[in-house]
Order: structure tokens, then sequence, then C-alpha cells
């Protein structure tokens, strides 16, 4: 049984967990589609490494991984298959940092991305949710909210990130070249995870492609132009104050672009996928649905979502917890150990590539009773988690390098979802089921996720 007595049980669709371990023709797979290589040992708590030249050691014990995350992080850092994908994108950000110099950003970033930081950009969310809104009121058709969620959260990124856009040419062509810079960043191909000379891999100031030379080129005319303006009060503003309170350095101009770039490149897909699914999720579970739209409608009434709502919104971040271990941003989560090293009886040699198994660990039995049904009241206050180890759940990643965005995404997909519901229901294409699969990390719809927003 769920962790709580529900009014219906409601088991979405879900990956099935491999019944052996995989052949040949599924670690080619795993390329484009993690979960291809998976053992089903990986799920019941096993560290597994195919043997393939060039596969992962796969991590499902999740005391293994909280040690390698908490107690060993410099012994495993992203590795060189990450820089190679990533580093022409983030540059010399704290996304791709290593050692010294990761240490000192984050000093310095952290205490501008805490929790009542983030409740600054609450307006500049509320109004992008509303925006959604309306274009869903002008269409009046079927949606992919996918793709819809994804404008969403660029709306927010161009507002809070990027200084409303206004030192682009257009929002369209911005819009443009950070949907292109997406989906070509930290794409796997065959000769990136092949052990071969590195002369012959593709070369990675191709990475991002034009894209990536466009938004850098813009981004880095914008920091320029903010660096002497009044302050706007957004992530801009945030890096400009950033100061090491050891060593008191700050960030320059091209740092602060890296981490700008690097904050959408990180953020802005994940995030579309969290409030695409907790949307599907309300849409298909009706007594979720009407506890949340009862929950804002007694917070905030018919009136805009502010800063003021959030603490009250607790259901609604039940949703979007319980959504977030049911399909993560990222099933597992890549390091690289940096040397021969033997953690809890578990070797690992030098440039192996570990993957730590976050979607197993979130759908175990023993951690999680009746794993595939979904269920926000786990995650109700107060709720007994004696026994489950730390990274049983792990949506932002754990350890030192746990996501610096946790708090803005939060934010965010609290005020998106609660806006949204409160406003429409949702109502299935049936010439366009969902279909799920597998993107690279993340949980997608193939095809799409197609709805009918009505209003209430």
């Amino acid at each position: 049984m769920p962790d709580t007595a529900v009014a219906h049980r409601f088991i979405p669709p879900h990956w099935p967990i491999a019944t052996g371990n995989p052949g040949l023709v599924d670690q080619f797979r795993s390329i484009t589609n993690t979960l291809r290589g998976w053992s089903k040992g990986v799920y019941e708590g096993q560290v597994f490494c195919a043997g393939v030249p060039g596969s992962p050691v796969m991590v499902g014990d999740a005391d293994v991984a909280a040690a390698i995350l908490f107690e060993h992080p410099d012994d495993f850092p992203h590795g060189e298959q990450f820089n190679r994908l990533f580093r022409p994108v983030w540059g010399r950000g704290i996304f791709v940092a290593e050692g010294a110099d990761w240490k000192w950003q984050r000093r310095a970033a952290a205490p501008g991305l805490h929790g009542g930081r983030m409740k600054q950009f609450a307006p500049m969310m509320s109004a992008a949710a509303e925006r959604t809104l309306a274009d869903w009121r002008d269409d009046g058709g079927y949606v992919d909210i996918h793709a819809a969620a994804r404008q969403l959260t660029l709306r927010v990124l161009l507002d809070a990130v990027l200084s409303g856009g206004e030192d682009f040419p257009s929002i369209a062509e911005a819009s443009h070249h950070i949907d292109r810079l997406i989906t070509q960043v930290g794409r796997f191909g065959v000769m990136d995870v092949l052990p071969i000379p590195e002369w012959m891999r593709p070369p990675t100031e191709q990475r991002g492609g034009a894209s990536n030379v466009w938004l850098r080129r813009h981004a880095a005319r914008m920091v320029a132009r903010r660096r002497n303006a009044p302050p706007r009060g957004d992530m801009v503003d945030l890096l400009f104050a950033a100061v090491d309170p050891e060593t008191g350095q700050r960030m320059d101009d091209e740092l602060v672009r890296d981490n700008l770039v690097g904050f959408i490149a990180a953020g802005h897909e994940t995030s579309s996928y969290a409030l695409s699914w907790a949307l599907w999720l309300v849409a298909h579970h009706p007594p979720t649905e009407k506890r949340l739209v009862e929950e804002v409608t007694r917070v905030a009434g018919d009136s805009q979502l502010t800063a003021e709502h959030l603490d009250d919104l607790v259901f609604t971040r039940q949703v979007l917890q319980e959504t977030m271990r049911l399909y993560p941003g990222a099933v597992a989560i890549a390091r690289s150990a940096a040397r021969d090293i033997e953690i809890k009886g578990y070797r690992f040699r030098r440039g192996q590539l570990c993957l730590l198994a976050t979607h197993a660990f979130h759908r175990r039995p023993d951690f999680w009773p009746d794993p595939d049904a979904f269920d926000p009241d786990r995650f109700a206050p107060g709720r007994q988690t004696t026994g489950r180890p730390r990274l049983a759940y792990m949506p932002f990643g754990g350890g030192p390098r746990v996501c610096m965005g946790a708090a803005f995404a939060m934010t965010e997909l609290t005020l998106a979802l609660a806006s949204l519901v409160r406003a429409v229901r949702f109502e299935d294409d049936p010439q366009r089921p969902l279909r799920l699969g597998v993107r690279m990390n993340a949980f997608v719809g193939e095809g799409g996720m197609w709805m009918r927003p009505v209003a209430r």
C-alpha cells in the first residue's frame, strides 16, 4: 500500500525494471537512454558494470552513492566526459569548476541563492504563469503541456537571468537559440564514450554550435552594460554582489556570463519536465486535483499568487516532491573516479565513469512502500522517514555539489503549478495518448504531452 490511504490508488506510467543484465545492444542504446544499461540488480542495491569498453559503473547501493557524494567528493569530480560535453557552454562557471576554483565560487554565490532570497523572483514567476494562461485562452485547443512548460520556464529565465531579454535582438530569437542550445548540449554520442584517443573525438568547441556562440555573445554584452547600471533585482545583481567571505574574491564579467548561461542550461529543461509531469499527474488523479485547487483557493482566493503565499502552499509542494520522485529531472548523477579507490568493498578505477542511480533509489520498495503509486502524502509534514538512506530521495543531487538552483526551481514550480491548476482543468487528447520515454537522462512524453486546458 502507499504511505497513506488515498481515495484512488493511481499508478502512472513507469519504466519497466530490467529482468537481468543488459546485453551489448542495450549498452549502445544506453547512450541515448541511460536506463537501457541498467541491470535488475541496480534496482536491488547492487553496483554493476557491464564490462563493455567505456561502459559506466551503475551504483544502485545508496550507501555507496552517499559515500561518493558526501565523504569523497574530491575523489569523484564530474570527470573528463562531463567536461567535454559542458565546458564549452559553462566555461569557467560554478557548474563545471572543480577544486579551489569551485569552492570559492560556491562560497561567494551561496548566500544569494538561498531560499529566502528566491522569493524576490516570485512576481516574475507568477507573471509567466499568467501569460501561459492567456496563451491557452487564446488558443482554446489541445496543447503540448511540456512545450508550454518549457515556454513558461523560459519566460522566467529571460526575466530573472537575462535582464528581461532587453539586450537581445528579440525574445523570439533568444528563445530559439536557447532551445537549440539545450537540445544539443549534453547529448552523448558513441565517440564520447568509447575509450579512444582524444584527437578522434568531435571537437569540444562545437558543443552547442552557433546557438552557444550567439547566446554567450549577447549575454556578455548584457553583463557589461549592467555592471554600471542601476540594480534590477535579478540573478545578474546577485552574481555581481557575490563575494567569497574567505578571500574577498568577486566574479569578473566573463565569469558572471558563464554562470548565467550555466544557470539556463542546467535549470530550464529540468524545471519544465517537473512542471509538465506535475500537471499531467494532477490531471489524472482527481483527489489530488481537488485538494490542490482547494488549497490554492483558500490561500490566495482568486488573486495573483505572490511570495507571501508560498509558505502556505504545503500540499502543492508535496505534489511537486512526489512528481520529482516518480520522474526525476535526472535518472542518474554522473561522477568520475579521480583515483583508484575502494568504497564499502567496491573498487573503482581511476577515470571510471560512475552513474549514481537516482531513479532506482526513488523506486525502491524498501525505501518507499508501493513505490510506483502516486501519493503526495508521502511528503506530508511530520511523516516518518526514519530508516531511509539519506539519498533515498535526491531530485537535486546531494553532497557539497547539491544543485544551487533548487530554491529557485521550487519557488518557480510551486507558483506555476498553483496558478495553472487553480485556473484550468485538463482533458486528454484521445488521438495522442501519453507514451513514456527517456531522452538522455530524463523522462519524457514521446511525441509530446497533449491535453486541452479548460477554464474552471
